[in-house]
């Protein structure tokens, strides 16, 4: 109990920091932020990307969208039960959920195991990728779902990139042992993986 009630005070301060931000700053690091993203996708031959509709000043990360003509984009759709299932980007499709981010009009479902990358939001991270969502739990159940499926298929996991702003980058956050923890963060200033921590990184 102590270590959500910890978590829902962090994310609610930074939150209410975030929203404060101004548009010309969450626009500047959400261009430098998609560069390293468009430089992770191109070294590593990543052709099935999994994004998510990003809302009010979270970083911007569908400016990928824009970047690549010869990627399959994914984007994620939530139901009340908890469960998150995946659809194929489609402009065409898109519908302004309650919560005020959008997602696909689709029912046709895609396999989940043919994403290489899963480019994950957050309300906070630290040095060690702990992560700190929005509190319903939909990225954890996911990976620890599709974590299932691929043993089963005896498949690789997707890599999976979280990205925000650096400010949402703490030394040390709650954490718990069902939490999912990213391969890498990214902000405007830092890149933290499992492997190497970068500072000032391009």
């Amino acid at each position: 109990m102590q270590c959500i009630m910890k978590k829902s005070h962090i994310r609610n301060e930074i939150l209410a920091r975030r929203n404060a931000m101004n548009n010309e700053t969450v626009e500047m690091n959400s261009i430098i932020i998609a560069e390293k993203l468009y430089k992770i996708i191109m070294e590593n031959h990543l052709k099935n990307i999994m994004i998510f509709m990003d809302m009010k000043n979270e970083i911007r990360i569908t400016k990928i969208l824009d970047m690549f003509s010869d990627r399959k984009f994914f984007i994620p759709k939530t139901f009340p039960d908890g469960v998150m299932k995946v659809t194929e980007y489609d402009r065409e499709k898109l519908i302004l959920h309650r919560f005020g981010y959008y997602e696909s009009s689709s029912e046709d479902y895609a396999d989940e195991t043919l994403i290489e990358l899963v480019v994950i939001p957050g309300v906070a991270f630290d040095r060690n990728r702990n992560r700190i969502g929005f509190g319903g739990g939909y990225y954890d159940r996911f990976l620890q779902n599709l974590k299932k499926k691929h043993d089963i298929l005896n498949s690789r996991f997707p890599l999976t990139v979280a990205v925000c702003h650096d400010f949402q980058l703490l030394d040390s956050i709650p954490s718990e042992p069902h939490d999912e923890k990213p391969d890498i963060i990214l902000t405007e200033i830092n890149l933290i993986s499992r492997l190497f921590i970068s500072t000032n990184s391009s």
